[in-house]
């Protein structure tokens, strides 16, 4: 199977982009590619992608990076999220995370071999907040930063939703990190934020949660449309 999704991977790259776009530096764009469903669940940033490619001796002009970083949402490869904020100078001084639309390929061309069950996870959960038509962010809160996974709403309205995605809630240190991000957030932005922890199994019975837990199956069903 996964050298079935490498082959997809390489149709991808050659269809939408060597040949469709006419890149000028097709291995180079092709690493950028990989690289980018590599960081499925993770931060992203131009320069740095571009000061890694130069270190593997593919120096890239930064034009070039932009325009297949644009390419690659227009084509569907990956989803982006953005800091919480209106300013876009904002935004664009911090880290993006990247989400893949299919998680199975980015596990194919990834090198890792551990599973990485978190990362699918939490791609798991911003594409059915996408499927819903919410708009997302991520936000860090507090003089710590810490961060909450997604910040949720529609359209041009205040945001609704605070998620945070864990895979594991057997151990009380985790618990408290992400209850604690969720707490300054809904400080932040004001009580009308729901605030939810979406996992995998319910927590232990003596693991006591300040916030809802919603396993991911149960969450993702529950809007989705009826059976005709």
């Amino acid at each position: 199977r996964r050298e079935l999704l490498r082959q997809y991977f390489n149709s991808i790259v050659s269809a939408d982009f060597l040949e469709n776009r006419h890149v000028t530096h097709p291995l180079s764009c092709k690493l950028f590619l990989r690289n980018l469903l590599r960081r499925n669940s993770s931060p992203y940033m131009h320069k740095k992608e571009r000061n890694a490619l130069a270190s593997m001796g593919h120096p890239v002009p930064a034009n070039s990076i932009a325009d297949w970083f644009n390419w690659a949402r227009e084509s569907y490869v990956i989803g982006v999220n953005a800091i919480n904020s209106p300013s876009v100078k904002k935004q664009e001084q911090n880290y993006r995370k990247l989400y893949a639309v299919d998680w199975a390929l980015a596990g194919a061309v990834s090198a890792f071999r551990e599973p990485r069950t978190a990362h699918v996870l939490e791609s798991i959960v911003y594409w059915e907040l996408q499927r819903r038509g919410l708009q997302t962010s991520y936000e860090r809160v507090g003089p710590d930063k810490y961060e909450v996974d997604f910040v949720a709403g529609h359209p041009e309205s205040p945001p609704e939703m605070a998620i945070q995605v864990c895979t594991d809630l057997t151990d009380p240190s985790t618990v408290a990190r992400e209850e604690r991000a969720l707490t300054r957030l809904v400080e932040h932005l004001g009580s009308d934020v729901e605030p939810l922890i979406i996992t995998l199994e319910d927590p232990p019975a003596g693991i006591k949660m300040r916030y809802p837990v919603r396993k991911a199956w149960e969450w993702c069903l529950e809007a989705a449309p009826s059976a005709v």
